[in-house]
């Protein structure tokens, strides 16, 4: 995205499977789009637009915004999907479709379709990403790892799996991440670089 001048951007982030307790649309109409809140909320949407511009104190934005949501919110109650998220979440996306479906006493094309509608991704693609997320928390945390061991430690079948599904959302291969971001990577050994 590219502009001129000086310009301002708010960015609202939810946790996955909540956007469903402030608007009864499926999610996956907005999935990783640009969405003008006014194309989701209408006029009231316009009004707190407004009202943000008016104020250039943090907090105040802070609280306009709590209070918009707090007026928006349909439904605070788990769902059958937030649990499933939470499953998936704790075992590092780790477990079979139709068994996590299975546990939830929802058929697997009826788990897909609700998950994709509360999440905005299908279960899989979330398990993925939960895996990505798992691999780089793990080496975040340890002073260093072999590439072999996440391989299998985060349960990819093999090495060229796992180097797939990290290219695929990150754009570069682990190796090439670990060297850009302050790890050095030796014969498959990610070490972190001592800070300073």
């Amino acid at each position: 995205m590219r502009c001129c001048g000086e310009s301002e951007m708010l960015v609202l982030q939810f946790h996955p499977g909540k956007f469903r307790c402030f608007h009864s649309a499926p999610v996956s109409t907005w999935t990783n789009n640009l969405v003008p809140l006014n194309e989701i909320w209408g006029s009231a949407a316009e009004e707190l637009t407004e009202r943000l511009w008016l104020s250039n104190d943090v907090e105040i934005r802070k609280n306009l915004i709590t209070q918009f949501l707090a007026n928006k919110c349909l439904d605070t109650r788990p769902s059958l999907i937030d649990h499933a998220i939470n499953q998936i979440i704790s075992h590092a996306g780790a477990g079979k479709i139709g068994e996590i479906a299975r546990q939830h006493h929802l058929s697997v094309a009826h788990f897909r379709s609700r998950f994709k509608n509360e999440v905005g991704l299908s279960p899989k693609e979330f398990q993925r990403i939960t895996r990505i997320n798992a691999v780089l928390k793990c080496c975040n945390e340890l002073n260093n790892c072999v590439l072999t061991e996440l391989t299998y430690r985060f349960g990819y079948f093999d090495q060229s799996h796992f180097i797939r599904d990290f290219t695929s959302y990150l754009d570069m291969t682990p190796k090439s991440f670990f060297r850009e971001y302050a790890f050095d990577v030796e014969h498959g050994a990610i070490q972190k670089r001592p800070m300073g």
